[in-house]
């Protein structure tokens, strides 16, 4: 009867080994990532996922023994021995490398190396996602950032983008010019302290009455006394919910438009204080219309 119950209790002992066989393999080899289990003593693989050997274009059986070398980039072979290295002295590694695939296509993966035990032995589990698709929208966000920013520094005007406190949040090259300062000493700063030299808006500052109106509005600024002078136009951005975030800030130097018309006005003011006083006037004639 002992021997009986010893032999069924061991019949069950192995039926939920081969069940929990059963259900690890089915996890493993429905990730969405490519599981490595390397033998931390030998270096060599053990078993793959199979979304590892889809990945590279190996099967199961080539892999299986090999130390990974044939997917591996030779340029990287000393920093992923220092990563194997790190996760065998109990570390938790995350790092980003080079796989090649069977055809020698490659593509970047971001992997997680940790160590762990069983049976005894000793085990290197890697898990590596292929980041490819992260890879190439983050080269297209920096592509449209820098032909943004081209686009943004070939404008003749003076353009900042203000955060709702009068704060720099960005600064074209022309208005780093205008002001003479570097970008790191401009951008934080609020735009009155710099243009205008004060620790408050001016009284004419559209910004205020932008606030209130909630869309573009524009006004002509004397800057300091003696010039320069500015057209200023500020325009709102709001967030889904309605609320004020940012402000795109555009001045464009006027200052030769105003001495022009100073000078006119003045040239006018004498020409009719010389007909006062030599009691003469002036007219004008058109020979079309003969008026």
């Amino acid at each position: 009867i002992v021997t009986l119950r010893s032999k069924a209790a061991r019949q069950l002992a192995e039926e939920a080994l081969r069940e929990g066989e059963t259900r690890f393999r089915t996890f493993v080899d429905h990730a969405a990532d490519a599981l490595f289990i390397f033998d931390s003593e030998q270096g060599t693989i053990v078993d793959v996922s199979r979304q590892a050997c889809e990945s590279l274009g190996y099967t199961r059986q080539e892999l299986i023994g090999t130390t990974g070398v044939a997917f591996h980039l030779d340029s990287e072979q000393a920093e992923l021995e220092s990563v194997a290295h790190r996760a065998a002295a109990g570390e938790s590694v995350f790092d980003t490398h080079w796989h090649r695939r069977k055809d020698g296509t490659l593509f970047p993966v971001e992997a997680h190396s940790s160590q762990y035990s069983f049976g005894g032995r000793r085990f290197l589990l890697k898990v590596a996602r292929d980041i490819t698709d992260r890879k190439r929208a983050e080269e297209e966000a920096r592509n449209a950032a820098a032909q943004w920013q081209a686009t943004f520094d070939a404008v003749q005007d003076l353009v900042l983008l203000l955060d709702k406190d009068f704060r720099i949040l960005r600064a074209n090259r022309a208005a780093a010019e205008f002001l003479g300062l570097p970008f790191d000493q401009i951008v934080g700063r609020q735009c009155h302290q710099l243009f205008h030299g004060t620790s408050t808006p001016p009284e004419e500052c559209p910004f205020a009455k932008m606030c209130q109106s909630r869309r573009h509005e524009e006004v002509e600024v004397l800057v300091r006394k003696g010039g320069p002078w500015l057209s200023v136009s500020v325009a709102p951005l709001f967030d889904p919910s309605g609320q004020l975030t940012q402000v795109v800030h555009v001045a464009r130097d006027i200052t030769e438009r105003k001495r022009a018309e100073d000078a006119m006005r003045r040239s006018e003011a004498c020409l009719a204080e010389g007909q006062r006083l030599s009691r003469t006037g002036s007219w004008a004639w058109s020979p079309a219309t003969l008026q």
